[in-house]
């Protein structure tokens, strides 16, 4: 007791400062990010080398503690955002975060896949992993986020058409079997179909990771905090700069954001503004962006800064190199 009363007010500072690091609100506070080199993430063999770079803009994203809530008070860049505006409501927030690294898995595979197909470099898909990322509210079934599709109705499958090929086959209200790896064990779940625009359907959203052989070998490698698709554009970009002899940087500092598909189709992103001021914070030269909003809010930014660095909107990867290649 004696101790307590000696060491009274260091104990109270301590618990104080507990407080204020670790208690945490159900809110998320948005921050300009910074850019990465994506070299520093692939590795091909025989690449060519190039004088600038290409590089992945990100948004810093804290949870809200009573310290970094004030700090958000003193500085216009920071941004709270409730909970729920981050992590969908329907979700947990450690399926959110499963979802996040299995959609980066797929950026990095869409990425590579494209652009070994456009630097005509040898490339053969093997296999495809499918992935549950999303249940709709809607649908009837004891699938989970993150379980992977092996068999639907005992057929094998290894790919997302070969699921709809089955689907397609059945009617509103059948009920389908649907084997899936969770956990490194293999299980048998159900999924009654429901009807979209009178179609059959099973109610996910699918991701699909590509088990590839490539020539030249590519070895990606990318840190566990990382997550989220919207680095596939860049990735695309850089790999198809590191496979062919034509330098596309020409010692430009290259930054951007986008989904990438297979195709080569770029998609929307979230949080441009943060990227945006992040990539002229350090110095980059190009700004690439999705069309659309995304564009039109990075434009918009870069009038009310004053902003010097070029803004290039695009749909495509062939946009990009387009672009790139003036």
């Amino acid at each position: 007791m004696s101790f307590i009363k000696k060491h009274l007010k260091i104990i109270i500072i301590y618990i104080v400062i507990i407080i204020l690091l670790l208690i945490e609100f159900p809110y998320y506070i948005e921050a300009p990010g910074g850019i990465i080199d994506i070299n520093d993430r692939i590795n091909i063999e025989d690449s060519y080398n190039s004088r600038g770079s290409f590089n992945l803009s990100y948004v810093s994203e804290y949870k809200a503690t009573i310290i970094t809530l004030i700090t958000s008070l003193f500085n216009k860049d920071y941004k709270v955002l409730s909970k729920d505006k981050v992590v969908p409501s329907d979700i947990d927030t450690d399926d959110y975060n499963y979802v996040n690294q299995i959609m980066l898995k797929e950026a990095y595979s869409n990425a590579t896949y494209y652009a070994y197909l456009k630097a005509n470099k040898d490339i053969i898909v093997n296999s495809e992993e499918i992935y549950v990322s999303n249940i709709i509210k809607e649908a009837d079934t004891d699938l989970s986020i993150g379980d992977m599709i092996i068999e639907v109705n005992n057929i094998k499958v290894s790919s997302k058409e070969a699921i709809d090929n089955i689907i397609k086959s059945l009617n509103i209200g059948d009920t389908i079997s649907i084997k899936i790896m969770r956990n490194n064990k293999e299980e048998v779940k159900r999924a009654k179909l429901i009807s979209y625009d009178g179609n059959p359907i099973i109610g996910i959203v699918v991701s699909k990771i590509k088990n590839m052989e490539n020539n030249p070998k590519i070895k990606i490698d990318y840190k566990a905090r990382e997550s989220g698709p919207s680095g596939g554009l860049m990735i695309a970009l850089a790999i198809y700069n590191s496979l062919i002899d034509k330098d596309i940087t020409k010692g430009r500092v290259i930054v951007g954001t986008g989904t990438i598909d297979e195709n080569g189709n770029v998609g929307s992103i979230g949080g441009v503004e943060y990227k945006l001021k992040g990539a002229v914070k350090n110095k980059a030269d190009i700004f690439l962006v999705p069309n659309g909003e995304n564009y039109e809010d990075a434009i918009k930014l870069k009038k009310e800064k004053n902003y010097k660095i070029k803004i290039k909107g695009v749909s495509t990867f062939d946009e990009a190199l387009e672009y790139l290649s003036i």
